[in-house]
């Protein structure tokens, strides 16, 4: 693997959430789809705006597979701020769910108090996607907005081309592009939707920085192997990114296996137990 260099990336105090919003005795407050935006003015990255005046919109297109930020006014969850030695003792996560399925959970940034954080996140590949926000502390202090267990739903594009899925769960699956009779034709481009949490036992740390990788390795035709690396480092927060094969004309099989490895020696793979994840190229 790669080493970069990174930013420090904040740990998330030990807490639970499901996608379905709020615990009864928590706190939030009402949001509405108005409001003044807090984005940065001529972005074209996908954005997901929360700002102070309870106002949520989204900017630009969500297009499936790219790099995206959820720009969140931390004034919104102000009430779990504690310290210990003068130290933040506090954190915000967000949580983001893709078609009803489990969260992901995106850790901020500390000391950002009263501030537009911009926390970068990888658009997945769904009809849509839910996301609500935690506040916590080390005394116990629990708030969310999650528009009262409704969370804040928004849609997303549909890909422009064939995608290999590599769910949570152990599950794969192919989708076709627009218009295409199969999913893997040769001379065509091809996205590879591979989910981290498929390979979550290496995930080591070097001066607080994320210090591990996943990788993606193809091979066509029993040929020879290539390999691409799909961990993006942004600020210090590790997000995933998809791969993408280009099908050479005439192939017939196309072979893909992954490895998350990282600085201390850790590896583990996903390879269907050796054998490899084949599929049949039209």
């Amino acid at each position: 693997m790669r080493i970069r260099s990174l930013l420090a990336l904040t740990l998330l105090s030990a807490c639970s959430s499901s996608a379905g919003g709020v615990p009864l005795g928590s706190t939030e407050q009402a949001a509405t789809t108005s409001g003044v935006a807090t984005s940065d003015a001529g972005t074209t990255a996908p954005e997901l705006v929360f700002d102070g005046s309870w106002g949520y919109h989204g900017v630009n297109a969500r297009t499936p597979g790219s790099l995206g930020f959820i720009v969140y006014d931390t004034s919104r969850l102000p009430s779990c701020r504690a310290t210990t030695d003068g130290v933040q003792a506090w954190a915000i996560a967000a949580f983001v769910s893709v078609d009803g399925g489990a969260a992901i959970a995106y850790p901020f940034p500390t000391g950002v108090q009263g501030a537009a954080v911009q926390v970068p996140i990888e658009i997945p590949y769904g009809s849509n996607m839910a996301l609500w926000f935690e506040a916590t502390d080390d005394s116990g202090c629990e708030q969310w907005d999650s528009n009262y267990g409704q969370n804040y739903v928004f849609s997303i594009e549909k890909p422009s081309r064939s995608v290999v899925h590599f769910a949570d769960g152990w599950t794969t699956r192919l989708t076709a592009a627009p218009g295409a009779d199969a999913a893997l034709v040769g001379g065509t481009t091809v996205d590879i939707d591979y989910d981290f949490r498929r390979l979550p036992q290496c995930r080591s740390t070097s001066g607080a920085n994320p210090a591990w990788a996943i990788t993606m390795f193809v091979q066509i035709d029993g040929g020879a192997v290539s390999s691409s690396e799909l961990s993006l480092t942004i600020d210090g927060s590790e997000i995933q990114q998809p791969g993408h094969v280009t099908l050479p004309a005439g192939a017939q099989t196309i072979a893909l296996w992954f490895e998350n490895d990282d600085v201390y020696g850790c590896n583990q793979w996903d390879s269907s137990y050796g054998a490899n994840y084949t599929f049949a190229v039209h």
